[in-house]
């Protein structure tokens, strides 16, 4: 039986793309997460901006790999293909898979990207927490801006160890609480199979990553806060919260929720790179 998939604001942008939506297809057409600025002072923020901004986040987190000629690189949860087309375009010589439980968006990110500089391109439905690859086959594996929706953490950690090469990379970007912000008591956590957002947990910490790597024959080895660099993400997403969402009013108020709590300090947005120490 097909695992169900709720992923709600997925569906909607899909159904703009195919409403031939401008606003969204140009925001959206390649990634679907956070931007990145670096200078984060903004008070508008265009569809193309925002677009920049994603590709500007995806090339961030790709700078923190050390990738080589002969290098297998994984992309987990890979929505759009924003993260395959980033490599494609800018290395050479690569396998390159995609790997996502909705074929849709993998179907998506295939018709919008061609392989080039003799790489290799493949897409994968799967589960994250049950990764179809053989075991020490990927060099480098990235997960953007998605485990919060993945059902157990603590299997995908122990999949991406076994899947990873032993000096392997696993790199991934995540929205991280304050050690003392208890976000399950709030209206937001409680209600969110109501959300457009779908099924999420975004009540990890940076010492519960620690003992997830511990327990899973990881360390982190990199901690990146670019809380600040993320924050024009909400000008735009409050600017067209009444498209993205089909004016769902709880999923407007959750953005609005997300923006206090990141400007507060409780949430933030982290790149954080493991490295094995065990297999």
């Amino acid at each position: 039986m097909a695992k169900k998939i709720n992923l709600p604001y997925f569906d909607h942008v899909l159904k703009k793309f195919s409403e031939k939506d401008s606003e969204l297809s140009e925001a959206f057409s390649k990634n679907i997460h956070w931007g990145y600025w670096e200078n984060p002072h903004k008070n508008k923020v265009t569809a193309k901006e925002y677009a920049d901004a994603q590709e500007a986040l995806v090339e961030q987190l790709v700078k923190l790999a050390e990738p080589s000629n002969e290098s297998v690189i994984a992309d987990i949860a890979c929505g759009f293909g924003g993260t395959i087309d980033f490599l494609n375009k800018n290395s050479a010589n690569k396998t390159i898979v995609g790997l996502n439980i909705d074929i849709r968006q993998l179907v998506h990110a295939k018709n919008h990207i061609n392989p080039d500089n003799r790489n290799n391109i493949f897409y994968v439905t799967g589960d994250a927490v049950k990764l179809p690859f053989a075991s020490a086959s990927v060099d480098i594996l990235f997960t953007v801006e998605a485990i919060f929706h993945f059902s157990d953490r603590e299997a995908y950690f122990k999949e991406v160890n076994r899947v990873l090469k032993p000096e392997g990379q696993f790199i991934i970007s995540d929205f991280i609480s304050a050690e003392n912000f208890k976000l399950g008591k709030y209206l937001i956590w409680k209600n969110q199979r109501a959300s457009y957002f779908g099924d999420f947990d975004l009540r990890y910490t940076i010492s519960k990553y620690k003992k997830i790597s511990a327990k899973t024959g990881f360390e982190v080895s990199h901690i990146m806060d670019v809380t600040k660099n993320t924050l024009p993400t909400f000008t735009y997403l409050n600017a067209a919260g009444k498209e993205m969402t089909g004016n769902n009013l709880f999923s407007r108020f959750q953005i609005k929720f997300l923006e206090y709590i990141s400007m507060k300090n409780l949430l933030k947005y982290y790149f954080l790179k493991f490295k094995k120490t065990t297999s």
